[in-house]
């Protein structure tokens, strides 16, 4: 799995809202690839977005599509300033992954011991049986 997190100050939440319903519902079917992703702008308006595809190369391969651009050029119009892009492959799901049923989604960002988050998600896992 490939992920692309997307993340910077909103200063047209509106217009970000449009641009990820057009992306939805033009760009996605198009989108080789393409698993998930899970969006939001914060009260305080910092948006984020976290797109998951099956590989680095279908990833690539939206990325490159001239809809996609294009869409970008507009989308970008919705920050205020810089929007960062982090891409990893190392990626790992807790529990059963993502749920469209979530009705609140917490983003953590930061670093941490992998092996000691294994071991809590383990202990964690038990404690669910």
């Amino acid at each position: 799995m490939f992920v692309q997190i997307i993340e910077g100050r909103v200063a047209d939440r509106e217009a970000l809202h449009r641009q990820m319903d057009r992306w939805r519902n033009e760009l996605r079917p198009g989108a080789t690839g393409f698993l998930g992703s899970t969006s939001g702008v914060t009260d305080d308006g910092y948006g984020f977005a976290v797109a998951r595809f099956e590989s680095a190369a279908a990833a690539k391969a939206n990325s490159d599509r001239p809809e996609q651009g294009q869409w970008w050029a507009e989308t970008e119009k919705a920050f205020g300033g810089e929007v960062r892009f982090t891409d990893s492959e190392d990626v790992e799901t807790f529990l059963a992954g993502g749920s469209d049923d979530a009705g609140f989604v917490q983003v953590m960002k930061g670093s941490a011991n992998r092996d000691r988050l294994h071991e809590m998600d383990r202990a964690f896992d038990e404690h669910e049986q």
